[in-house]
């Protein structure tokens, strides 16, 4: 295995530069075998194509330049399909929720991609699977939503398919288009953004609690459907949350709701976010769940 001193240092500043690649580091060096091999050339034998060798039996130090060692690294990345990083797609991204939760998996280095209502029109069938064509994904929320609340007998079809084709429709479409290919990696993640409306929706909530409710009777679909492929589909009632979506509600509507919870206290959107990654990284076996958030009966 030849490399520079310069590489070695190369690589000592990327492993210790951030999370995301002492996590790869982790996952991608081997235990040395017998000799003098270190975690450093059995990485980059690894990297260079040669991922069957776990012995490494010497470290031949070489003229080379960095940007062929650069080249070479990413070369081998691409080779063998290894994301450096994983991918998280969240579609209402730029809303309070969406964008506590990519500042979230940002922080623990992830790629993160926030899709917003001018990035992707998640009302086009045909945009939406070209976008999950091109896009690897690891982990989709579908945070997407939108509140119309008003009497039943007042609401026009019109607004009740725009709610129901943002909070529902959007989500199944999204959904979708994503797992097929996780389905073929045997690993992937799906996370619905459902409402304490779907369990109990107040008066003027007829559209946005069906299509909350519509979207925890997917979680189940989904979930016993790809489960045998190693794919993970659930749903998360956040309670809730002070956002721009809710800032129509009036202060008194909002301490009626606040006075519904045991604790008298409502989430945060960062709360929120913590517990969408740790229901990501830390609960791989949960699936087909709804997980309510709030403390509200």
């Amino acid at each position: 295995m030849r490399i520079t001193l310069m590489s070695m240092l190369f690589f000592d500043i990327i492993r210790s530069s951030s999370s995301w690649c002492g996590q790869v580091w982790k996952r991608a060096v081997p235990q040395c075998g017998e000799g003098r091999s270190t975690g450093m050339t059995t990485w980059l034998a690894l990297m260079a194509g040669a991922q069957q060798e776990r012995k490494v039996q010497r470290c031949e130090i070489v003229p080379l330049s960095l940007s062929r060692l650069i080249r070479a690294l990413f070369t081998a990345c691409f080779r063998s399909n290894w994301p450096l990083m994983k991918r998280i797609v969240i579609t209402g991204g730029t809303g309070g929720l969406g964008s506590a939760i990519a500042l979230k998996f940002r922080e623990t280095g992830w790629d993160v991609i926030s899709l917003g209502s001018k990035d992707l029109d998640l009302t086009d069938a045909d945009a939406v699977k070209a976008f999950f064509t091109k896009a690897r994904c690891d982990l989709l929320v579908c945070a997407a939503g939108i509140i119309r609340d008003q009497p039943l007998a007042k609401m026009t079809e019109t607004e009740w398919d725009e709610v129901f084709g943002v909070n529902f429709s959007a989500a199944r479409r999204c959904a979708q288009a994503a797992l097929p290919e996780m389905e073929k990696r045997g690993i992937g993640h799906v996370i619905f953004i459902s409402s304490y409306a779907a369990l109990h929706p107040a008066v003027g909530q007829a559209a946005y609690g069906a299509a909350k409710a519509a979207l925890l009777g997917l979680t189940k679909e989904f979930a016993e459907e790809y489960g045998g492929s190693g794919v993970r589909v659930n749903a998360v009632l956040p309670g809730f949350l002070e956002t721009p979506m809710t800032l129509a509600v009036s202060k008194e509507r909002k301490e009626s709701i606040r006075n519904l919870h045991f604790l008298k206290r409502f989430n945060t959107v960062e709360m929120a976010a913590e517990f969408i990654w740790f229901l990501e990284e830390k609960m791989a076996a949960a699936s087909g769940q709804a997980f309510p958030l709030d403390s509200r009966p």
